[in-house]
């Protein structure tokens, strides 16, 4: 799976915010306070769950938003996550206008767990600098 398209609507400081990463290894960078661990961690939300009490949408819009993606074989999705408590929020996975439902997102992801993701797929400074997170089988 490949992200194409990042579209925030309303995520910590980000309020109608969109990237398109290039193929291939993306690097975030910046200053302080860029937002550079708040993309991070909207990105994980779209494919995990919000985390609850966290990034609230501070300027506005809708808290959420989704992730366009190609599939290894082609297929284009979008995951879509919208939620005011955290958890799960209002999760869609859509192909071609068609809403396949949240229980398809563990299709897309391959069984790839939270903890793969985040030490392997999708890492901070944080996770470099503790190596104990990568002690699980």
């Amino acid at each position: 799976m490949r992200i194409e398209k990042i579209e925030i609507g309303g995520f910590g400081q980000f309020n109608g915010a969109h990237l398109s990463p290039v193929p291939g290894l993306t690097v975030v960078r910046g200053p302080n306070e860029a937002g550079k661990t708040t993309l991070l961690a909207f990105t994980r939300a779209m494919l995990c769950g919000v985390e609850t009490h966290r990034y609230p949408a501070r300027n506005g819009g809708k808290r959420g938003g989704w992730l366009d993606v190609v599939m290894a074989d082609g297929r284009a999705l979008r995951i879509e996550r919208y939620g005011e408590r955290g958890g799960e929020g209002k999760l869609r996975v859509i192909e071609n206008d068609k809403d396949l439902g949240p229980g398809h997102l563990a299709a897309v992801l391959q069984g790839v767990e939270t903890s793969v993701y985040q030490n392997i797929f999708a890492f901070g400074l944080g996770e470099l600098t503790r190596f104990e997170t990568l002690k699980d089988d």
